[in-house]
């Protein structure tokens, strides 16, 4: 190999060359270092052509050569037949480890720490796929008190009932809070928001409690599929309410019980996305036309 200079090489070069000599990978030497992978391959094009290497294993060879990194074993020559070691000479003391090869073993072994660390999801271990979805054991606490000018939310009239996991759709200038889970468990209260008066009313509830639900407002109707029900039970209905008589019917039901899942409208129908069906997420697609 033709012999170059060490001056070729900028002191980031012999940095990146040190640490392709112990065998780390480009994405390794970016972390190592503080730079982008990018800027690790523009340099090592840099040292190929400097060098007049085609490889890693080639540049990583003359980094050696030229004493810049330590390899284990390198340099360790066995003795000759005829030598004998002298009684007085002390034992070879192991060569020092570089500042660059100490940062990277640390870096590694970080990250080997943290990976081990970090929980693990395993199939067929820990949660249950309803445990998302179970009835709620606590109140939760409220939030900070509102500030006014702190931000542009403004408090409006409460709910009657407090819940969670409720649908919401808004209908003719309405919007009404269906479901959901209060103190009481899985509810089937319906109450109705009238922004303009800022008042709330009562409305037929639900005809099967459900929790983990999405609602949508076409044609004259609000649509609520599926859900989380009492006891447990994953809910294969779909419930449509009529908000001009305040009643509730039922539709065709659902292909599989499903909750937790998305609703849009779209194009005079109903899409539904996703969602638990009680073993576990889905990444079904469901169209509905009234």
């Amino acid at each position: 190999m033709e012999e170059h200079p060490t001056g070729e090489l900028s002191e980031r070069e012999r940095e990146i060359l040190a640490l392709v000599a112990t065998g780390a990978t480009n994405l390794q030497i970016a972390r190592a270092l503080h730079i982008s992978p990018n800027t690790v391959k523009v340099h090592l094009r840099n040292i190929f052509g400097k060098l007049g290497v085609e490889s890693r294993t080639e540049a990583a060879l003359y980094a050696v050569q030229q004493g810049w990194v330590e390899l284990p074993g390198a340099g360790v020559a066995l003795p000759a037949e005829t030598e004998r070691p002298s009684p007085a000479a002390p034992p070879a003391r192991p060569a020092p480890i570089g500042p660059l090869r100490r940062a990277f073993f640390i870096l590694s072994t970080l990250a080997l720490a943290l990976a081990l660390w970090l929980p693990f999801p395993q199939a067929g271990q820990g949660r249950a796929p309803g445990d998302d979805f179970g009835e709620v054991a606590a109140r939760a606490p409220l939030a900070a008190p509102y500030s006014p000018g702190a931000s542009r939310w403004q408090s409006r009239a409460q709910m009657p009932t407090p819940r969670g996991r409720l649908a919401v759709a808004a209908w003719q200038g309405r919007l009404f809070a269906i479901g959901g889970v209060g103190e009481e468990g899985v509810t089937d209260r319906v109450e109705v928001y009238d922004p303009a008066q800022n008042a709330w009313t009562a409305a037929s509830p639900l005809p099967t409690p459900a929790a983990n639900i999405q609602a949508a407002a076409l044609g004259g109707r609000v649509y609520v599929p599926g859900g989380y029900g009492p006891g447990g039970t994953f809910l294969d209905v779909l419930q449509v309410y009529d908000p001009a008589t305040d009643t509730w019917t039922l539709g065709p039901r659902l292909p599989r019980p499903l909750a937790g899942y998305a609703l849009a409208v779209y194009g005079g129908s109903l899409y539904l996305f996703g969602g638990n069906d009680g073993t576990g997420y889905r990444a079904d697609a469901y169209r509905y036309d009234p």
